[in-house]
């Protein structure tokens, strides 16, 4: 057992995430929480000051932003988005993401594509079909993100708007 809380939640979450589903963005972004956590650990260890925080540049955040919405539905990883967007590497990417948007750029991702499935489920759109259609792996995750995120099950939320039972075709 790990007597530091919040390197032992960062390594139970990375593991977490890489026995999941999840797309490349998440899985790195767990792994990143992980080397967030370890030089101030280092750092503490030794009795050294952390070195500060450098890198934010909102252009880059808006260029990776512009990327997360046209490719929505695509497994684009993290450093390919930081290459896409011009930051030297992918922890300058998050940093300056979160710094222009207040959270990282996977959660970003998810909400964009919760958000774009609501309106699909709105419009009597099948569960199956949006999670394709939104860049879930299967139905299963988007049904777990959507009751994380929303308290419902896509399908209730479908017929709650729509009066359209989700029967199985």
């Amino acid at each position: 057992m790990c007597d530091d809380k919040k390197l032992h939640y960062a390594v139970r979450t990375a593991c977490a995430v890489l026995r999941g589903q999840d797309g490349r963005l998440h899985r790195d972004a767990a792994l990143d929480a992980v080397l967030r956590v370890l030089p101030t650990r280092e750092a503490a260890f030794h009795g050294r000051a952390e070195a500060p925080v450098t890198g934010r540049d909102p252009r880059a955040a808006a260029r990776a932003r512009d990327m997360l919405h046209a490719g929505m539905a695509a497994d684009i990883g993290a450093d390919a988005l930081a290459a896409y967007a011009g930051a030297a590497n992918r922890f300058q990417l998050a940093r300056a993401f979160r710094a222009a948007y207040g959270t990282s750029p996977h959660a970003y991702l998810l909400q964009i594509r919760l958000l774009r499935a609501r309106r699909l489920l709105r419009a009597g759109e099948r569960p199956a079909a949006i999670a394709a259609a939104c860049g879930f792996a299967d139905q299963s995750l988007f049904g777990r993100w959507f009751r994380r995120a929303y308290g419902l099950t896509p399908a209730a939320y479908r017929a709650c708007c729509t009066g359209v039972p989700d029967k199985a075709a």
